[in-house]
């Protein structure tokens, strides 16, 4: 794998784990 794709697919990763801890965050508040 190059490693353009694999910082691509990091970055990815990472924006994607956030925005799932983000909507579980205003979840739980408006729970």
């Amino acid at each position: 794998m190059d490693r353009s794709v694999q910082e691509l697919f990091l970055n990815f990763t990472v924006v994607l784990i956030t925005v799932l801890l983000m909507w579980i965050l205003v979840k739980t508040y408006q729970a």
